[in-house]
């Protein structure tokens, strides 16, 4: 039996997941309420928790702190993030913390039910002797942070990085590293919720900028190509034909735009 903790500071919302949990008729064998990350900790003090689903914007305390905080004393807790804020700096921040699972409100019941499921699975997984454990584990674990979150903050702050960024190495173990994640998972998850290769929309991304800034007379053909991160000219070239079926200086023919010489 496991011991579940809500903490929000809208007492309304508090205890009426209370109240779901109370029905969900999962092994929870208490079911308590904080309205400050403060009063968490607190109650932590008092006798340690299992499970626990918090706000993030709280005064004081924010939730990503009660997280850190935990951490540091209660490593074996699990923390749900249940937020109306798809902040990408918040998700960065509980993935690096180790958060379970971040949701976003307003989230369906079946969905906050299910993440407790699913932290509860994973609190068994931990009971179970280590030869157990090892000889049923996956292959290759999936990091913690869950679609939602990735549809909504994780995703978009990539590809808002990736704009931002076509001049720079935006290989997948470069972007992994600056976003924290396995690159395995860095490519799979993309794939699944943009339905393209992450390589594949970055040399989209790459060419569609290209071809703005060749309608610019002033630029020569090189100096495109190194703003959208191609060193070598002739590579540059071979890419944008085969994106587009002309070369650069064809294209700029086509729009009329005087060669670079």
């Amino acid at each position: 039996m496991y011991h579940l903790l809500i903490v929000d500071d809208e007492a309304n919302i508090a205890e009426g997941l209370a109240d779901l949990f109370r029905r969900a008729g999962l092994p929870l064998e208490r079911i308590e309420t904080a309205y400050s990350a403060s009063q968490a900790l607190e109650r932590c003090q008092v006798e340690p928790v299992d499970i626990v689903i918090s706000d993030i914007r709280m005064p004081g305390m924010s939730g990503l702190e009660l997280l850190e905080r935990m951490r540091e004393t209660w490593r074996h807790a699990i923390v749900i993030f249940l937020t109306g804020y798809a902040d990408f700096e918040y998700a960065k921040r509980a993935l690096r913390g180790q958060a379970f699972d971040y949701l976003l409100k307003p989230a369906d019941d079946e969905d906050v039910v299910a993440a407790v499921e699913r932290a509860i699975a994973a609190h068994d997984e931990e009971m179970r002797p280590t030869a157990v454990r090892d000889a049923t584990k996956p292959e290759r674990e999936k990091p913690a942070l869950p679609k939602r979150a990735t549809d909504d903050a994780f995703l978009q702050g990539l590809q808002a990085f990736i704009a931002a960024n076509l001049d720079r190495d935006l290989s997948l173990e470069t972007l992994a590293g600056r976003f924290y994640v396995n690159p395995s998972y860095l490519s799979r998850i993309f794939h699944q919720q943009a339905g393209e290769q992450l390589s594949q929309y970055i040399e989209r991304r790459k060419m569609e900028a290209a071809k703005s800034l060749l309608a610019d007379a002033r630029l020569k053909v090189y100096e495109v190509a190194v703003r959208v991160g191609y060193r070598n000219p002739n590579y540059f070239a071979k890419v944008y034909r085969k994106s587009f079926g002309v070369s650069p200086h064809e294209y700029r023919m086509q729009i009329g735009v005087e060669q670079d010489r």
